[in-house]
């Protein structure tokens, strides 16, 4: 995951240079940003979280990584938080705007807050759970197919972090 929040492309372009190029790591996938859509994330862009800003700024990560190494792949946070769901529309819809989409989009799912723990419920959330992903997958699919269409189909949807509770 490349520092969206205070880095920059230039920034980005140089950690892939030294990883693939100076390195030969062949780190084939990056991500820009991470939960940039949370105020919990450090972000100093004029307009911090918003969907719009960070389009605009992944095109500029997207096309100054890819000087370095155009065989790497990019990804984008995406979120099914019920107070984020614009998130992913507005980001999605920029892009396509602008030119330029995600080779995959990234999710993260914590099922219980921290401190509200309880096992019990817990294990009846992992009983229930193929049909909560399958709502949840199923609506980044659906925001993804209806803003980029066709294309849609390429972008591949990444469970990266998964546990009971964030912390």
């Amino acid at each position: 995951t490349v520092n969206y929040g205070s880095g920059t492309a230039a920034l980005a372009a140089d950690w892939v240079r030294d990883a693939n190029v100076t390195r030969k790591l062949g780190i084939r996938h990056w991500e820009i940003g991470n939960e940039v859509y949370g105020d919990w994330e450090y972000d100093l862009h004029d307009k911090p979280h918003d969907p719009v800003t960070y389009a605009n700024t992944f095109k500029e990560y997207a096309a100054a990584m890819r000087a370095v190494d155009p065989s790497i792949r990019l990804g984008a946070p995406v979120t099914d938080y019920r107070e984020k769901r614009n998130w992913n529309v507005e980001m999605g819809k920029t892009m396509r705007a602008i030119g330029v989409r995600p080779d995959f989009v990234v999710w993260h799912m914590y099922p219980q807050m921290s401190g509200q723990e309880d096992d019990a419920r817990l294990l009846a959330h992992r009983a229930g759970s193929a049909p909560m992903f399958e709502a949840r997958i199923g609506f980044i699919r659906s925001s993804l197919d209806a803003i980029f269409g066709a294309e849609a189909a390429g972008i591949e949807i990444w469970l990266r972090e998964l546990n009971s509770t964030w912390q």
